[in-house]
C-alpha cells in the first residue's frame, strides 16, 4: 500500500514561475502548485526484495532559448534574406518542426514556417523592420528583432521548458527527505 507525502514547499527562488504537478493516487488527483525551483511528491514502499522503494518526483527550471550564433550583412536588393538554423541547447541536435514567424513591427504576419529536417528555415521578405520568433512544444519561445536594412543568418538554441522528472529509488536503508532531495537533484544534473 502506498502513502503520498509531501514533502516541503521550496521557496529559495522567488522569481520563479508556478509550477502544477498532478499525481494520480487510487483514482484521486491531488494538484500540487508550487512556487521555486523544487518541489516534490514522494510515494515510499518496500518490496519483496526488502530495499525501499522511493517514488520521487521533481521539478526542473526551464532553461532560455538564445541565439548561438549570428552572421548580419548589408543588404543591396529591395529584400531581406533571414535565414538560419534551429537546434536543441542541451543535445546539440536539430529541432526539426519547429515553427519560425516572421512578423512586421505592427504585428502583421509575414511569414511563417516550419523547419526542415536538419533544422533550417528561410524568409526572403522586403525590407522593414521584423519580429522573428521560435517555437516549438517542450520549449521555451525564442524571440529576437531582424534589421531592415541587414541580411541575417543565425543559429539558435532552444532551452527546455519547465518540467517534472519523476524517480525511482532504491535503498537498502530508509533516507530522509534531504537525502532523496539530493539524489534527485545529481541525477538531474547527469541527464
Amino acid at each position: 500500500m502506498k502513502e503520498t507525502h509531501i514533502l516541503k514547499w521550496e521557496q529559495e527562488n522567488k522569481d520563479m514561475s508556478k509550477l502544477l504537478c498532478i499525481l494520480k493516487q487510487r483514482n484521486v488527483f491531488i494538484i500540487l502548485i508550487t512556487i521555486g525551483f523544487l518541489s516534490s511528491c514522494l510515494n515510499t514502499k518496500k518490496g519483496a526484495d526488502r530495499l525501499y522503494e522511493y517514488d520521487y518526483c521533481i521539478a526542473v527550471s526551464e532553461r532560455k532559448s538564445e541565439i548561438i550564433s549570428q552572421n548580419d550583412t548589408l543588404s543591396t536588393g529591395n529584400n531581406l534574406n533571414i535565414s538560419g538554423k534551429v537546434i536543441d541547447l542541451k543535445f546539440k541536435e536539430p529541432v526539426w518542426g519547429s515553427i519560425v514567424k516572421l512578423t512586421t513591427v505592427n504585428s502583421e504576419t509575414e511569414k511563417i514556417q516550419i523547419t526542415d529536417s536538419v533544422g533550417r528555415f528561410h524568409f526572403s521578405v522586403p525590407k522593414k523592420k521584423y519580429q522573428l520568433s521560435v517555437k516549438f512544444v517542450g520549449y521555451t519561445t525564442f524571440q529576437t528583432e531582424c534589421l531592415d536594412n541587414k541580411n541575417s543568418m543565425f543559429e539558435i538554441g532552444l532551452g527546455e521548458a519547465s518540467a517534472f522528472v519523476d524517480y525511482v529509488i532504491k535503498s537498502k536503508r530508509k533516507l530522509t527527505n534531504q537525502q532523496l532531495k539530493q539524489m534527485a537533484i545529481k541525477m538531474t544534473k547527469e541527464k
